[in-house]
């Protein structure tokens, strides 16, 4: 009861310290931003396996983020410095923003970071590979307990050029507390949400890139709970000839969505017809799965089985082949390949019925 008394009282209190404190720097993503808090629980873990609490926000358009408030101290070679910071993320768990409060960060010789240095500080944590994540703490300092070896001059400048200057410690700190361990945190809270809400409709609604990926991401992990504007968002993706990664997504969603959908696989029908031959045998794995098919899908899929067309029609008798019934064209198609030069290709047309009841 008091634990449960006490996250309550946390979120609070991290809520409250969101919306009053004094904000000595906003980077610019967050400058036009209006951030409203949601009801609701929430906490990740931090370094030290420990539960913190972290804000759920929407903005106007009724889009999710997500917040923690951090205070804390960065202590090298007996000296510490004070941070107290607003991380602030997209709701797919990349870094958004940072806010800093009561004083600005500061560096080794006390000076307070500049705009340049706030500048190269939101490059630093808006990069999810940097180099600062293969080192500890420790590591970036040349005071080594003996037998323990200091980095590398080469290494140190490979430190250096992804770091503020004469801030290191603050930098890696940072970068560490936005990206170690935290995206992989936040998603499920988002899915969780998405689960639960609307949100599926405002991402989809936004038509910004990043919201499509991750909600395609989503769904070929099954965390989503199917819906149309879901659906449609895979189909959508199908249809895109100019971004092959963002295609490749909507493919393996839809290999993971339940394609025994009648409204879906009507839709499905005309996508596969409108596409070219290496498109279609793309599409044709992740039609395995289905058992029963509707007349538009079956009649799209047969009418590509081509005994000239060997390759696509293997690939389309290892689709047709679970259905419950085979027009005569399909079963005239699947003799002629019985009767192939191909070894592989007879026994693609042989187990084809041997499927059939």
């Amino acid at each position: 009861m008091y634990s449960h008394f006490l996250r309550l009282l946390i979120g609070l209190v991290s809520t409250l310290l969101l919306r009053t404190d004094p904000v000595f720097f906003r980077s610019n993503a967050l400058q036009n931003l209006s951030l409203t808090p949601l009801p609701g629980e929430y906490f990740i873990r931090d370094d030290e396996n420990e539960q913190v609490p972290v804000v759920a926000l929407k903005d106007a358009q009724g889009i999710l983020y997500w917040y923690r408030r951090v205070d804390t101290e960065v202590c090298l070679t007996g000296e510490c410095k004070r941070v107290d910071v607003g991380l602030y993320w997209y709701c797919t768990g990349d870094f958004l923003g940072l806010e800093v409060y009561r004083e600005h960060l500061t560096k080794t010789d006390h000076s307070n970071f500049g705009p340049q240095d706030y500048d190269k500080l939101i490059a630093v944590l808006s990069n999810d590979w940097s180099s600062l994540r293969e080192y500890a703490l420790a590591d970036l300092t040349d005071e080594k307990p003996a037998g323990v070896d200091g980095v590398s001059g080469a290494t140190k400048k490979e430190i250096a050029a992804e770091a503020v200057v004469d801030a290191v410690y603050t930098t890696h700190t940072l970068w560490h507390l936005v990206h170690v361990g935290e995206k992989e945190q936040l998603v499920p809270l988002t899915i969780k949400y998405l689960n639960e809400s609307d949100l599926v409709d405002k991402l989809i609604q936004s038509n910004q890139k990043k919201y499509r990926s991750f909600l395609l991401d989503a769904s070929r992990q099954s965390t989503l709970q199917p819906t149309r504007p879901l659906q449609a968002l895979i189909l959508e993706g199908l249809t895109i000839r100019d971004d092959p990664s963002y295609r490749h997504a909507a493919l393996k969603a839809l290999a993971a969505t339940d394609l025994s959908d009648a409204w879906l696989q009507a839709q499905l029908a005309p996508i596969y017809q409108a596409a070219v031959i290496n498109e279609k045998i793309e599409i044709l794995p992740a039609l395995k799965t289905i058992q029963r098919f509707e007349p538009a899908l079956y009649s799209a899929l047969a009418h590509d089985l081509d005994p000239q067309q060997e390759w696509l029609a293997v690939k389309i008798l290892q689709v047709l082949q679970a259905a419950p019934t085979q027009s005569d064209q399909v079963l005239q198609t699947a003799r002629q390949l019985q009767k192939s030069q191909s070894t592989f290709v007879r026994k693609a047309a042989d187990d084809f019925f041997s499927e059939q009841k």
